[in-house]
């Protein structure tokens, strides 16, 4: 994987000489006087791992250095060292919770000037209103309120101009978009308080009134048109039963298309009954899906029903047209949102109805055909697969199911490589969607997907375009810098490379490589001598008129083709794709507002430190469970893992305008139909789109205003709604460690297994950053960036203590009292490696957090276990080391340890 040298925060600045070694833990910091200001203040902005998230905590942390307390003596390993190996959260012990003497979770009063928070929502801003008539600041809360509900959000007119022509402005060609629009213009009619730009509203509302129905009424045609040419009666019908609302004119126009070309034998007197509907319209985010797409007799067929609502009690019902129900097996159902249902069966031929029933909500209906499988459309050139539908609120939400179903494991799981993921029949709900054998473990079309940590979002998104025949795309971007996140440009799609804007020459501008920062000055002045000549190189490249993927003739099978796509995909994704800034809309994804709703399954997150991760599941909180919530992620080892959200994972700075990352969703690519003759073209929704578009709104720059107290705090309220107490909160750090380092002992025993296997060879060691951003088996063996994330994690445990306290009553019982319970389970907490003699070594929590020293050099796959894990020279753990990195490797190391020790960035 290639990796961003863009510079991170400082981790807090301290000179290295002023730690006490070998003394951990320690739950403090260090005396004030022997830190570094500057250095300090910035460890403050990008690493610090904020408070323990609770509500009374947020804007408590008081990050004044302090002493911490002593460590306890060795003890023996205790008996009891794997008792806790479940992967389900802490219980909740009566002895953690405090006596309020300690410990008081209740905020004290918030102060009558108080106003609500950034991100406040409209129903919240008119509740506040309504509670504080005569509040000081009353008319900008309700100009808030009343901006919050105007139709046109965001606008790419200059925020000098008026408001009223921001508005004018918006003249939606998609339908998602006109119907989001008329929907809020009468929402901010309904529910304005000021009501300052009520004409201008209203304008818009007579506006889209006419356009959005004219655009529904388009794609019903074009459904109809789509049924009719591949003479699908079922389909046909389909369509005019879901649009039964566009009135007699539509009905009229449709039936006479359906008589026209169906025999009355076919009909069956049935011309669009209302009654099998699905009576929301299509993007509104419950729909009904099938897979295989086109169901032939006798084999697998799955039935996905997807809802907004949890539709208590419902159930999946199959129907013959001619009467009489067919078993369907019930295989999966949940979520929240979105709610899903899977139901499995084997059929015969004919025509069949699919209801889901139950609950208040009306039923949704869908019909479709068992008969023979037509042959795919076939590819034009540069295609690697054609492209039939647009992306919205339906296929968003099948897109979250699939994610969630397929990646439904307990913490800590592991496969190897992404197709041994999707060739699980009973996890992949789109298994053998085409027809063509692809997820198969061998033959003509199986498919070899390896992602690494970067591109493992895009990976997932392509596979799943690729089989629903939806866009997919991605930008070429070029790398960041102390002044600004990646800027992207050339846009790839499964069609081919999309052609570049026209802009004047005048102002056309070639990227340009980034100024060099302190960080990679540094870098070069401690030994490096690499050039980053990827940036340079994508520089100087020209825009490829060419398509994306070379294809023959006769052409490849199309799993063949589909593989070498996504290793090209694989080549050009890097972390600077996924953090671009929060405004730019020339990029792959978009941030979202930190709500649940928002978080979805699917959605994508970015730290600063290179690395991605795609949420799987929410596990709710209980009386007796922290909740949870966890992601999936791919290694440069080709690995796919499922791990937990916490801040030794889940990396947050603040310097959101550099390094753009945080949570985000894929920025939704339509069909954007011809006029006069034009080809149909994929385009892009911008940010001002998708913050109107029905099925979306959900466009949010928030992450850019947070520090890492205020986004690990929004993210605690999320998981656990109900605070957890600082002993329960501090337990689950050292569990979330725990399982982080049981990690690192896979991932150094990949190393070992592969010198075993070629015990002449050396690993090159790249030079400089080209250490974190490289490829072939430095990349998938050796742990920089892993290693980084683990260091970060182990000051998030050491830091937690301290700030706490700050807001204790009794600070110092309360430090006393978590320093026993971190002697406890760091001791209690084992892992096991493999040495170099065959033996099992056992290494405590608090053995490794000793360590955490020599671990800023453990990352190089050419040395022994023994000194990866950093055993004390001379110890009788070290005596079985035989291997060791050469002596330059060393050398060059040692220059770049400080990289380590204050955390930079490794993206």
């Amino acid at each position: 994987m290639l990796h961003e040298p863009v510079r991170g925060a400082q981790r807090r600045g301290r000179q290295n000489t002023s730690r006490q070694r070998g003394t951990f833990p320690r739950l403090g910091w260090e005396p004030a006087i022997s830190r570094n200001f500057v250095l300090s203040r910035l460890a403050r902005l990008a690493l610090l791992v904020g408070c323990s998230g609770a509500p009374w905590l947020l804007g408590a942390c008081d990050r004044t250095p302090s002493v911490g307390a002593a460590p306890a003596p060795s003890a023996v390993p205790s008996s009891s060292a794997d008792a806790d190996e479940s992967e389900q959260a802490a219980a909740a012990d009566p002895s953690e919770q405090l006596d309020p003497a300690i410990w008081r979770p209740n905020p004290e009063a918030p102060p009558k000037d108080r106003v609500p928070a950034k991100d406040a929502s409209v129903e919240e801003l008119r509740a506040f209103i309504k509670a504080h008539p005569d509040h000081p600041k009353l008319a900008a809360l309700e100009q808030r309120h009343d901006a919050l509900l105007a139709p046109c959000v965001v606008s790419e007119l200059p925020l000098a101009q008026s408001w009223p022509h921001r508005v004018a402005s918006c003249n939606p060609e998609q339908v998602l978009v006109a119907e989001g629009m008329l929907a809020r213009a009468q929402r901010y009619l309904a529910e304005c308080i000021e009501c300052k730009d009520a004409f201008m509203v209203k304008a818009l509302r007579t506006r889209m009134r006419s356009t959005a129905p004219t655009a529904r009424r388009e794609a019903a045609l074009h459904r109809l048109e789509v049924g009719l040419a591949n003479r699908d009666v079922d389909a046909a019908q389909q369509a005019i039963a879901d649009h039964v609302y566009l009135g007699d004119p539509f009905l009229n126009y449709a039936r006479r298309k359906l008589k026209r070309r169906f025999k009355p034998e076919q009909l069956k007197g049935d011309l669009g009954d209302p009654s099998c509907s699905i009576p929301v319209p299509a993007g509104g985010g419950t729909r009904v899906f099938f897979s295989p797409e086109q169901p032939e007799a006798g084999e697998a067929f799955r039935v996905i029903a997807v809802s907004e609502t949890p539709r208590t009690g419902a159930s999946l019902q199959l129907i013959r047209a001619e009467g009489g129900e067919v078993k369907l097996e019930p295989a999966q159902r949940g979520g929240g949102p979105p709610y899903f249902w899977v139901g499995r069966s084997k059929l015969d031929r004919g025509s069949y109805r699919v209801r889901l029933q139950g609950g208040e909500e009306q039923p949704l209906c869908q019909r479709f055909a068992v008969k023979r499988r037509t042959a795919p459309r076939p590819q034009t050139d540069g295609e690697v697969w054609p492209t039939r539908r647009s992306w919205d609120r339906d296929y968003e939400n099948l897109y979250s199911v699939w994610i969630a179903t397929l990646f439904d494991a307990p913490e800590a799981t592991t496969w190897h490589g992404f197709h041994s993921v999707t060739q699980q029949a009973k996890r992949n709900i789109l298994f053998d969607h085409l027809g063509l054998g692809e997820d198969a473990a061998s033959g003509p079309n199986a498919l070899a997907m390896t992602p690494d940590c970067a591109d493992g979002p895009h990976f997932f998104r392509a596979y799943f375009a690729w089989k629903l025949s939806l866009p997919f795309g991605y930008h070429r971007c070029r790398f960041g810098s102390l002044t600004g996140a990646p800027k992207c440009a050339e846009w790839t799609t499964n069609e081919g490379v999309a052609p570049e804007p026209e802009v004047p020459r005048k102002k056309a501008k070639r990227a340009e490589a980034p100024k060099e920062s302190p960080s990679v000055a540094s870098a070069r002045d401690a030994g490096s001598d690499a050039q980053t000549d990827a940036a340079a190189g994508m520089a100087e490249k020209k825009a490829r008129n060419v398509p994306f993927i070379r294809l023959t003739e006769p052409r490849d099978p199309p799993g063949r083709e589909m593989t070498r796509f996504l290793a090209l995909v694989k080549n050009e994704i890097n972390a600077r794709s996924l953090r671009t800034d929060y405004a730019d809309t020339v990029t792959d994804l978009y941030p979202v507002p930190l709500t649940r709703e928002a978080l979805r399954p699917g959605s994508v997150y970015s730290d600063p430190y290179g690395h991605t991760y795609t949420l799987v599941k929410w596990q709710p909180q209980t009386k007796d469970h922290a909740g949870v919530l966890l992601a999936v992620d791919a290694q440069p080892d080709e690995t796919i893992n499922i791990k937990r959200f916490w801040r030794g994972n889940f990396l947050f700075s603040p310097l959101g305008k550099i390094d753009g990352h945080g949570f985000k969703a894929f920025r939704p690519i339509v069909i954007q139909q011809g006029h006069d003759g034009e080809p149909d073209r994929l385009d892009l929704l911008s940010n001002w789109q998708i913050a109107v578009a029905r099925g979306y709104a959900n466009y949010s720059a928030e992450q850019e205003s947070l520090d890492a107290p205020g986004f690990y705090g929004r993210m605690e309220r999320l998981i656990n709604p109900d605070p957890l107490s600082p002993v329960l909160a501090y337990k689950e750090l050292h569990r979330a460690l725990h399982r982080q380092l049981k990690q690192r002992v896979k991932e150094i025993e990949l190393a070992q297994e592969y010198l075993r296997r070629n015990p002449e060879e050396t690993i090159d060691m790249p030079r400089g950053q080209a250490i974190f951003r490289t490829t072939g088996p430095w990349e998938a063996l050796s742990t920089p960036c892993r290693d980084l994330r683990l260091l970060v994690g182990i000051d998030a445990l050491r830091d937690f203590p301290e700030q706490v306290i700050r807001v204790a009553p009794q600070p110092e019982v309360l430090r006393k009292h978590l320093a026993r319970l971190h002697e406890q389970w760091s001791r209690e907490r084992h892992i096991r490696y493999t040495k170099s003699d065959g033996t099992t070594q056992d290494l405590s929590l608090f053995d490794v957090l000793e360590r955490e020293k020599r671990l800023e050099l453990g990352w190089n796959p050419n040395d022994c276990p023994e000194r990866r894990w950093g055993a004390p020279e001379g110890s009788e753990e070290a005596k079985s080391c035989k291997a060791l990195a050469p002596d330059e490797q060393r050398e060059r190391m040692e220059a770049f340890r400080h990289w380590f020790a204050h955390r930079y960035s490794c993206g």
